[in-house]
């Protein structure tokens, strides 16, 4: 009779711990299901890519203190901010837009001499220049609908530099500026 009690205790034993091994495969199922996993947002268009900004100071570029410079000198002499666009094994290209946040430029330095140069330095296609006299925002737009593919790396240097124009530019001394180099990205869904 102390067999069968005792046959009884292991089979009741094996199914409590069958049970609770089910239960909890299930309520982990459960919750898996029902707890999506976050997509990446990059300037408002979701989606499973990766793509990331590499940069030196989090990305600021400050300037104080400049000094008037003729263009040929710029590659020397005017301030300088790098940074890196990088992408991961993603399955399509991305387009991307670069521009400058947090902007803080000096109503002095609103001017046509005050000159920009981003360059990307392994694609001359994605480089650009300008002034700054319409910097009246605190966003700035550098470059926009650049492509870059899968496990692909942009560099760029962004050299900001006021221009000597042999002409009476008292005006743009002791201006300051500052800015954040930013990305917004999206999905091209064909490969560049």
């Amino acid at each position: 009779m102390k067999n069968i009690d005792k046959t009884n205790f292991y089979k009741l034993w094996i199914a409590i711990v069958m049970c609770t091994f089910i239960f909890a495969g299930l309520s982990f199922a459960y919750f898996s299901a029902n707890f999506p996993v976050n997509q990446i947002e990059v300037g408002g268009e979701a989606g499973e890519f990766e793509i990331n900004l590499i940069t030196e100071e989090e990305g600021y570029i400050n300037v104080t203190g400049m000094q008037l410079i003729y263009e040929h000198e710029k590659e020397e002499k005017a301030a300088k901010g790098e940074f890196k666009v990088i992408t991961g094994n993603n399955s399509y290209a991305i387009k991307y837009t670069i521009s400058l946040v947090e902007l803080h430029v000096s109503e002095n330095l609103l001017s046509t001499d005050f000159k920009w140069h981003l360059i990307c330095l392994n694609d001359t296609s994605k480089s650009i220049y300008g002034t700054f006299k319409n910097a009246d925002g605190t966003t700035f737009l550098l470059n926009e609908n650049l492509l870059i593919g899968p496990d692909s790396i942009d560099e760029y240097e962004l050299l900001i530099w006021l221009q000597e124009s042999g002409t009476d530019q008292i005006t743009l001394m002791n201006g300051e500026f500052e800015g954040k180099i930013s990305i917004t990205a999206g999905m091209q869904y064909k490969n560049p």
